[in-house]
């Protein structure tokens, strides 16, 4: 007597993306290229003078801290306005 296993794959099914989505990705691929690039070819030092800080560094280091802070505060100020948005509309809802 076999005990059948149920298949894990079944119902499962890749996100769907719309275009917006695919959009989105294209988008994101050629900044990531161009600025991959940049980086490349930006390799000399550079001072970097920032609040109580003082330092030479490598110019496509900076540029590649840069673009990660960018890409966090991207990300964060929008989750961030919808977090806020779903607090307000928690809270409409229960003065109701």
């Amino acid at each position: 007597m076999a005990i059948e296993q149920p298949d894990k794959r079944k119902g499962v099914q890749p996100p769907e993306l719309d275009n917006k989505d695919v959009t989105r990705l294209v988008v994101a691929g050629v900044v990531a290229a161009l600025m991959v690039v940049f980086i490349v070819q930006n390799t000399e030092k550079a001072q970097v003078d920032f609040l109580f800080f003082d330092f030479r560094a490598g110019l496509w280091l900076v540029l590649t801290v840069t673009f990660l802070l960018g890409v966090a505060v991207g990300a964060l100020v929008p989750a961030l306005r919808r977090r806020r948005a779903e607090k307000a509309a928690k809270k409409a809802g229960k003065q109701k």
